[in-house]
C-alpha cells in the first residue's frame, strides 16, 4: 500500500505453552519502506519469535501489518505474499530435487509463465553464484551454498519485506562479506534476527536491540551494544 510502512508491529506480546514467560511482551517497531534493521539480542529474547509472529506462523496478540496489510485470518496469504523468510537453516526450505525447483516455485505458484519463471530464475541464479549447481540436488551443497539457494527462492519474487533470521551462522569470512554486500544491493526493507554485529553492521543502517521480549535500544549507532 502506497505511503505505509514496510512493517508494523504494535504491542504484541507472545508465550509458547511450555513457558511461564512471555517471550514477546507488548513489543513495538516499525520498519519503512527499504529500511535496513538488525534485531539484536541474546538466545531467548525473542529475535526468532518476532519474526515468526509477522510471518503468521505462531499466535501472538497486539497487531502487526506489513506493506499497509493487517495480518489476520483472512489476509494471512496476502500478508505472507509480501514476505520473504529466511530460516536460520536452509535446508528447512530447500523442499525439491533440484535447486532449480527451489528457486522457480515461487513464481509458479504465483502463476508466472513457464518462459518468464524460466527467465528470471536463471537471472536470479546468476546472481546469486549458483547457476552452475541449477540442475543439481540440495543435498550436494556446501551449507553456504543452501543459504544462497534457499535466498534466491525468497527473493525471487522480489517482497517489499525481506525477514532473516541468523542469515551469516556458519558461513565462512569470505561467505559473510559475499552474503553482505548482495544484501545491501537489494531494494525493498529488512529485518535481520543475528548475534553476528560485525555482519550487521556491513548490512544495516539500525540496529534494534531486544531483551526478554522487548525493545531496550533503537539506535542508529549500534557503539557500546553488548548481548
Amino acid at each position: 500500500m502506497p505511503g505505509a510502512p514496510a512493517l508494523s508491529v504494535e504491542r504484541v506480546s507472545m508465550r509458547y505453552p511450555s513457558s511461564s514467560r512471555a517471550v514477546l511482551d507488548a513489543c513495538s517497531l516499525t520498519v519503512a519502506p527499504g529500511e535496513r534493521v538488525a534485531l539484536l539480542g541474546l538466545n531467548g529474547s525473542g529475535k526468532t519469535s518476532l519474526l515468526l509472529a509477522i510471518a503468521g506462523l505462531v499466535p501472538f496478540e497486539g497487531s502487526i501489518a506489513v506493506d499497509g496489510v493487517v495480518l489476520s485470518r483472512t489476509s494471512i496469504d496476502a500478508v505472507r505474499g509480501r514476505i520473504g523468510f529466511l530460516f536460520s537453516n536452509p535446508e528447512d526450505q530447500l523442499l525439491f530435487p533440484r535447486i532449480r525447483d527451489d528457486v522457480e516455485y515461487a513464481l509458479v505458484r504465483d502463476g508466472v509463465s513457464g518462459e518468464d519463471v524460466r527467465r528470471r530464475a536463471g537471472a536470479m541464479m546468476e546472481v546469486m553464484g549458483i547457476a552452475a549447481l541449477a540442475e543439481g540436488s540440495p543435498y550436494e551443497l556446501s551449507h553456504g551454498q543452501k543459504l544462497r539457494a534457499a535466498l534466491a527462492g525468497v527473493l525471487i519474487h522480489e517482497p517489499p519485506l525481506l525477514l532473516l533470521d541468523e542469515p551469516s551462522g556458519a558461513l565462512d569470512p569470505p561467505g559473510r562479506r559475499s552474503l553482505a554486500a548482495l544484501l545491501r544491493g537489494r531494494p525493498g526493507a529488512m529485518l535481520m534476527a543475528t548475534h553476528d554485529l560485525e555482519f550487521a553492521r556491513w548490512c544495516c543502517t539500525r540496529f534494534v536491540q531486544l531483551e526478554r521480549g522487548r525493545v531496550v535500544r533503537d539506535t542508529a549507532d549500534p557503539e557500546g551494544i553488548t548481548f
